[in-house]
């Protein structure tokens, strides 16, 4: 009786030896599969890191192309102000040549007269018509 005892607890301590072997066993294979997913995570730490030190240089040069794009529209912004002052200025100085213009076509005139040939409009040179026939504005 004793000896069959001692046998069902030998097999019921090879049982749990047995057990313990396979729990031992799967915890390995856990620790080593926890290391594994570990690197991989840090692996992927690395990567990006290294993709948002990417993306900030990235950023910085839009930062950067933003504020010339920010300044070349300032300038045309300013262009644009002053464009109206030069076109007037250039209306101003056209009327002026043409006005000049149509006073020189008098002296021709004038001073055909006085050479006695003819003033028509037909002998003054094409110049001197344009400017006798156009109105300053």
């Amino acid at each position: 009786d004793a000896l069959q005892e001692a046998r069902e607890a030998a097999a019921a301590a090879q049982e749990i030896g047995s057990r313990l072997e396979a729990e031992q066993s799967q915890l390995a294979a856990e620790v080593q599969q926890r290391g594994a997913l570990a690197n991989v995570v840090d692996a992927s730490r690395s990567d990006l890191r290294a993709r948002l030190a990417t993306a900030n240089e990235a950023l910085d040069e839009l930062r950067a192309d933003l504020a010339e794009a920010v300044k070349a529209k300032e300038e045309a912004e300013s262009l644009l102000e002053q464009l109206p002052l030069d076109m007037a200025e250039a209306r101003k100085q056209a009327a002026e040549a043409i006005t000049e213009r149509g006073h020189l076509a008098q002296e021709v005139r004038y001073l055909r007269g006085r050479l006695g040939l003819e003033n028509s409009a037909e002998n003054l040179p094409e110049d001197a018509q344009r400017s006798a026939t156009v109105s300053p504005r």
